[in-house]
C-alpha cells in the first residue's frame, strides 16, 4: 500500500449503502499505515458513521465559512 491520504468530495447521498461502504473499505484497505481519509463539502453528516466504523475512530468538523457551510470528516488509518 502507498497511498497517504484520500481526499473525496463524492455526492455520496446519490450512491447505495452498499455502494457507500465499498468505497470506504477500499479506502482503508489501500491506505498506509497513519494515511488518512478526508471526506469534504458533505452536506449532511450521512459517511460520519460508516467511516468510523470502518477506521475505527473519525473526526466530524462543521465549517460555517464554506459556502454553503458543509461537514468534514477525517480519519486515519
Amino acid at each position: 500500500n502507498t497511498i497517504d491520504l484520500v481526499a473525496a468530495s463524492i455526492p455520496f447521498t446519490y450512491m447505495s449503502a452498499v455502494e457507500r461502504g465499498k468505497i470506504v473499505d477500499e479506502c482503508y484497505r489501500n491506505l498506509v499505515a497513519n494515511g488518512s481519509l478526508i471526506i469534504f463539502n458533505q452536506y449532511t453528516p450521512l459517511m460520519y458513521r460508516l467511516v468510523k466504523n470502518v477506521f475505527g475512530s473519525a473526526d466530524l468538523f462543521f465549517e460555517l465559512r464554506n459556502i454553503p457551510p458543509c461537514f468534514i470528516i477525517h480519519a486515519k488509518k
